[in-house]
């Protein structure tokens, strides 16, 4: 049988939330035809002030802080079609990236 100190909740509020900001973006490109063949590369970049910050408190008055904070992400992508008529077939393909960053602090009372 497990304590009933081991299962009572020992935060005494969640950790969850939605994070607040704004994204600012920029997307370029380029596209070379040679008779009927296309071939492009484009590329996009975010930048946000997405975050959200939570506090939890333990039962002895320790206080845990978790912030999450989205910096910058983008991708880059080539292309490669074919014009027919007024038409543009295409693929694309490429990779893309992200930073996020998480930080946890936990502050306790001197006694």
């Amino acid at each position: 049988m497990i304590p009933s100190s081991l299962t009572d909740p020992f935060i005494s509020t969640t950790l969850g939330g939605n994070p607040s900001g704004v994204i600012v973006a920029a997307h370029v490109g380029y596209n070379y035809q040679i008779n009927q063949w296309v071939f492009g590369l484009e590329g996009s970049v975010d930048g946000t002030s997405l975050s959200n910050t939570r506090r939890g408190v333990l039962p002895d008055g320790t206080t845990i802080t978790a912030q999450s904070r989205a910096d910058i992400q983008g991708s880059i992508r080539g292309r490669l079609g074919i014009a027919w008529d007024r038409a543009l077939i295409y693929a694309t393909g490429g990779v893309a990236f992200g930073g996020f960053n998480t930080n946890v602090s936990i502050a306790t009372l001197e006694r």
